[in-house]
């Protein structure tokens, strides 16, 4: 192997799916093979009983390749049912921030609002592993990207809970000028960000269901 490139040895790496641990350990001497290998690792094809998902799931956030690591978890999730815990949900919460971070960059388009759905639901499945701050600002982030009903019952549940949070929403989806009170392009794009996102509310789960159908 020594008188192959770097792109050859990482993409040899990457057919040896069947002992990953091997192929790490070869590459602990080689960073700049295992940027390549962890740069073009497949999240699909690995088994039914994968078990290095949180490893790899680390290892591709590490890459900065946050959609990869949602698809990742949400997969295997299945051969982690009966155990998932901190380390699993720390790596989606980590993922969903750093999508968030690297939006427009095009670094979403591997996911649908269905995988951005099913996320959540694994977070919220496991809310008490979760901050509950940081669970509402993601939720409150993604919601235009969740789709029709969607279900952030944290979030509904804050605003539903806090008046003066609520009564700020209803003013964002309701402005009809939100650029005439700002100042500048920054905080126009701010306004309008924010405004969608209060706009989508009103396709959640919880107005469906009536939690917060009071004052729209």
């Amino acid at each position: 192997m020594e008188d192959l490139s770097d792109k050859a040895k990482a993409r040899l790496l990457l057919l040896a799916n069947d002992d990953f641990e091997s192929a790490w350990r070869w590459g602990d001497d080689n960073p700049n093979v295992m940027a390549i290998y962890w740069s073009e690792f497949s999240v699909y094809g690995l088994g039914q009983n994968l078990e290095q998902v949180i490893e790899i799931g680390s290892s591709l956030l590490q890459a900065k390749r946050p959609s990869a690591t949602i698809k990742l978890m949400l997969v295997y999730s299945h051969v982690r049912r009966r155990s998932i815990g901190e380390s699993f949900v720390a790596i989606l919460v980590q993922a969903l921030e750093m999508l968030l971070k690297h939006q427009h960059q095009g670094t979403h388009h591997e996911l649908n609002s269905y995988d951005l759905q099913s996320a959540f639901d694994h977070l919220e499945s496991n809310r008490e592993l979760v901050e509950v701050n940081k669970l509402i600002r993601l939720e409150w982030a993604y919601l235009p990207a969740l789709g029709h009903d969607a279900v952030v019952p944290t979030l509904c549940q804050w605003l539903s809970e806090t008046p003066e949070a609520f009564v700020g929403i209803l003013s964002l989806a309701y402005k009809t000028d939100p650029k005439a009170p700002l100042e500048d392009d920054t905080e126009d794009s701010h306004s309008d960000d924010e405004a969608s996102k209060a706009r989508a509310l009103r396709r959640t789960h919880c107005y469906s269901h009536g939690i917060l159908r009071q004052g729209w």
